[in-house]
């Protein structure tokens, strides 16, 4: 039974979602796949479903959304794939051969569910058939899913989180680049003069250094000096030597 909806891929699923998901600290990690946890969270949605057959009001749709929700990630507990964030999870749901009405019915009761719970709207009814119909989908799946579709879909997320490494490593190179190349600049000037009004990180970040025939001495900047452990904070990289340069405000 194929369970993955296109040959164990997910370049058809929302990838900005999934890789704004991957960036996330609490976002999608890839574990250790957990066969016990798994049922455990099944055994939970099978507890919070014989609830939403008893409960009134609120909640009825808060047990059916969990009831819906525990079940997907049980799948995904299996599958050694976590997520702290609600959205996160239902962003994976389209890894699984679930139609489109199921899909449709788990973001409807995630939305339903934080408006009773934190706005106090009105609970709507509850399709208890669908809710079921859900679970029961999930069970199948966690029952038949096999080593190859998990491993497929671990290797598609391993790859998306192995780019997503590999860009904050660029950009910590490019930082450390850029931050070398404008403490030179800063060596290369005889003074450093912030107009007033302006953020000098900002000026410092936009690499506003110009060599202005101004002392230490002036008495119009005497009173207009950031302190070295000030400027320090902003880039430690430049270090201002009141024998060489001056940071003040131009009158």
């Amino acid at each position: 039974m194929r369970l993955l909806k296109y040959s164990g891929s997910i370049t058809k699923m929302d990838n900005k979602k999934v890789k704004w998901c991957l960036e996330q600290k609490r976002g999608i990690k890839l574990v250790g796949p957990n066969r016990q946890i798994a049922e455990a969270y099944m055994k939970d949605a099978n507890e919070d479903l014989q609830q939403m057959l008893h409960a009134v009001g609120k909640w009825k749709i808060i047990t059916a959304h969990y009831a819906c929700y525990e079940s997907l990630y049980a799948i995904l507990q299996l599958a050694g794939i976590k997520s702290e964030m609600h959205d996160c999870t239902l962003a994976l749901i389209d890894l699984f051969s679930f139609p489109e009405g199921q899909k449709k019915l788990i973001y409807t009761l995630k939305k339903e569910r934080e408006e009773v719970q934190y706005y106090l709207a009105a609970p709507k009814n509850v399709d208890r058939i669908k809710v079921k119909e859900f679970v029961l989908k999930c069970k199948t799946i966690l029952n038949q899913i096999t080593t190859e579709d998990i491993e497929k879909i671990r290797k598609e997320l391993g790859e998306k989180e192995m780019n997503k490494k590999q860009g904050i490593t660029l950009l910590v190179l490019g930082l450390v680049v850029f931050t070398s190349v404008l403490s030179e600049s800063a060596k290369a000037v005889d003074k450093l003069i912030i107009p007033s009004g302006f953020n000098p990180v900002n000026l410092i970040n936009s690499n506003f250094l110009v060599d202005q025939n101004v002392t230490i001495k002036d008495s119009s900047l005497l009173n207009n000096f950031f302190s070295d452990s000030f400027i320090g904070n902003l880039a430690k990289d430049i270090h201002l030597s009141h024998n060489e340069k001056v940071l003040g405000v131009v009158k």
